[in-house]
């Protein structure tokens, strides 16, 4: 069975049709794409699936269910999460604050007993040394990993994730990293062989 269908969905504003008649199926544990020029209706659609838009014709289907007029902050108890093209930090708040924002839905303790466990995760480790810095005051892009880790971070408690346009924020971050471990592996080889010659 499919976790996400979606049938015959339109979405219009005024008079024009952003979504028309778009029908997707999502099979559980795998990755689709869906790909459209500027202006194609992608975003829209992914409003649609989170509650930010409601459809004019045709219905979603989240695990068998119809979720067409439920509430978003419902769509992500459901066990939908979603990034955005556009970073939306709160920059006066911490990195980790952030994230647990993102994690609220879930999580089952008050904020800073329950920031330990998210500081840990993976999807944020990219970000060591800097958790507990203002979002604000984090280059753009260690602001582009913040993102993302509001939807993913601690244990995995979403079932479906929508990802708008990932290659452009994190193939930047994935370079920048490779770059920095490059350039760390480089400083430790060279701080070796300056010991080595010390001490032969």
């Amino acid at each position: 069975m499919a976790i996400l269908e979606a049938k015959g969905v339109t979405k219009r504003f005024g008079g024009l049709t952003a979504v028309s008649n778009f029908d997707v199926e999502v099979e559980e544990r795998s990755i689709h794409s869906i790909i459209g020029p500027n202006g194609a209706g992608k975003t829209t659609f992914f409003n649609c699936i989170t509650g930010f838009y409601n459809h004019e014709e045709g219905t979603i289907l989240f695990e068998g269910e119809p979720i067409d007029g439920m509430p978003p902050d419902r769509i992500t108890c459901e066990g939908i999460a979603r990034t955005y093209q556009n970073i939306r930090l709160f920059p006066n708040m911490t990195v980790i604050e952030n994230v647990l924002v993102g994690q609220h839905p879930h999580l089952h303790a008050a904020l800073i007993s329950g920031d330990e466990g998210v500081a840990h995760a993976p999807q944020i480790q990219v970000l060591h040394g800097h958790i507990h810095a203002d979002a604000g005051r984090v280059n753009r892009l260690g602001q582009f990993a913040i993102w993302p880790a509001t939807a993913a971070a601690g244990p995995i408690r979403f079932r479906l994730a929508e990802v708008d346009r990932p290659p452009v924020r994190l193939g930047a971050l994935i370079h920048h990293r490779r770059l920095g471990n490059r350039r760390l592996a480089a400083s430790q080889q060279s701080q070796q062989n300056e010991q080595e010659q010390k001490f032969p």
